[in-house]
């Protein structure tokens, strides 16, 4: 089960979308009567365990997976189509 984690495209989203948000914070504002448990943006990623280097294959799993599905579903669509005719 731990590989599906690691090509899992709702995972790999939310983790690329927390890096680009977080990345390039360098302090993160918090109201005078709130403790802050984050200094910066990579704090957070750290503390979530997301790696700012694995961003270039993370993309390339996603394209990967956008045409594998996308080859995958025509060519069931088009076997079904063929069976009509």
């Amino acid at each position: 089960m731990r590989g599906l984690e690691r090509i899992n495209y709702i995972r790999i989203g939310f983790e690329l979308q927390a890096i680009n948000i977080w990345e390039d914070v360098d302090e993160v504002q918090c109201e005078d009567d709130e403790l802050c448990v984050f200094g910066t943006g990579k704090d957070i990623l750290k503390f979530y365990g997301f790696d700012a280097d694995r961003r270039f294959w993370y993309y390339v799993t996603m394209v990967a997976q956008i045409i594998v599905l996308r080859t995958a579903a025509f060519l069931i669509i088009d076997k079904k189509a063929r069976s009509y005719f």
